[in-house]
């Protein structure tokens, strides 16, 4: 290489060198990174606790969930017993006034005969 070639290849490189960034610019640059990835990595645990704190609580929602669900079964075959038991208690009812009836029927024939009003039996 000629010595012109070498100076314009030198005004290059100190051309590229002064576009370069300087020191202090990349330490600035590196020390606003890491603050970034400081922020992110707290953000990151922030999140992870926050997503832990809700599958506690969806936990505890399902136990919830699961707890109504058997009362209310429980509450629905109460339920039902209880028109079964009232059904039976109808019946019964019904059976006992037929019962009533019948016999006030007989008492009543039983009296006019005694009073002499209809057929003696």
């Amino acid at each position: 290489m000629t010595k012109a070639e070498l100076e314009i290849r030198v005004e290059e490189l100190e051309k590229q060198l002064s576009e370069a960034p300087s020191i202090e610019h990349l330490q600035e640059k590196i020390e606003s990174m890491k603050k970034t990835d400081s922020k992110r990595v707290q953000e990151l645990y922030d999140n992870n606790k926050k997503v832990k704190e809700l599958e506690a609580e969806k936990a505890t929602k399902e136990a919830q969930h699961s707890l109504l669900t058997a009362r209310f079964n429980d509450l629905a075959k109460l339920f039902d017993e209880y028109i079964k038991v009232t059904d039976d208690n109808f019946k019964t009812n019904q059976l006992f006034i037929r019962t009533i009836q019948r016999s006030k029927e007989l008492m009543e024939i039983k009296i006019k005969a005694f009073n002499g009003e209809g057929d003696k039996k």
